[in-house]
């Protein structure tokens, strides 16, 4: 079965949502790597990773969702 970036963002919201940051961004990366633009790979992404206390990494991909003026920034934040 051929999953899709979307296949993996849900995959990843799971993980997420059991505590389990690490599988979170395995999944969130699988996601982008086929689909890099996916605004809610890089929003969950830098969301996990500032709460994992990664404030810098996290920063650099709220900044990106800001350069490409994403509009997810302006219903989830």
């Amino acid at each position: 079965m051929n999953r899709t970036a979307l296949d993996y963002v849900i995959k990843a919201f799971k993980c997420a949502d059991k505590g389990n940051f690490k599988d979170a961004l395995e999944n969130i990366d699988k996601a982008l790597s086929l689909d890099p633009n996916n605004d809610l790979a890089l929003y969950l992404k830098a969301a996990i990773l500032r709460i994992m206390g990664d404030v810098e990494n996290s920063i650099k991909y709220f900044e990106e969702l800001k350069k490409k003026k994403s509009p997810l920034l302006e219903i989830l934040i």
